[in-house]
């Protein structure tokens, strides 16, 4: 897991308002490992937004939640995780993130590449997932006392990711400096 902190701008004439100009996001990273231990290069991607983040510890343990990227031509937005320029004459392939509940408070991840619905497809021609020789699906379960971990990281984070603690923090701040003597 890893952030994606959010972006700011600065507007007025003298340039002191500050202004978010793009929202944080959270990337979940799968990487293979093999005898000589993890392939940290070697990754598959999934960014959430911190809605889906919410989402997503909201929902667990109770109800697996499933988010899915259509990975086409069109260049990333603020929700897809990687920037695709040409997929392929077939652009139907479709980047899934599925985190489902199991048995002793334990949740289970994947990643997978599906194509009408059947999963385990090649990466698009043109993605690092595909240069790298990466294969999917890849699964990762996490522990209760992972998930926990997890979860509370996911938490705190969604302020951060949405520019919330930044902006606040420049109110007071101002506020501070502006009071009445």
């Amino acid at each position: 897991m890893k952030p994606m902190i959010p972006k700011f701008k600065t507007s007025g004439q003298d340039g002191n308002i500050i202004n978010l100009s793009e929202r944080g996001r959270m990337m979940f990273q799968f990487s293979p490992t093999s005898s000589s231990g993890i392939k940290w290069n070697e990754n598959i991607t999934f960014a959430l937004s911190a809605e889906e983040l919410g989402l997503l510890v909201s929902q667990l343990p109770y109800h697996p939640v499933t988010f899915v990227r259509e990975l086409t031509s069109r260049q990333g937005s603020a929700f897809n995780d990687e920037k695709y320029d040409i997929v392929s004459d077939d652009d139907s392939v479709m980047k899934t993130f599925i985190v489902t509940p199991i048995e002793g408070a334990s949740v289970h991840f994947e990643i997978d590449f599906k194509k009408n619905g059947i999963g385990g497809q090649m990466p698009p021609a043109n993605s690092a997932e595909r240069a790298n020789g990466l294969s999917a699906p890849m699964r990762v379960v996490l522990q209760a006392g992972e998930w926990e971990v997890l979860k509370s990281l996911a938490q705190e984070s969604i302020p951060y990711l949405l520019g919330w603690r930044k902006l606040m923090d420049i109110a007071i701040e101002d506020a501070i400096k502006n009071r009445e003597v």
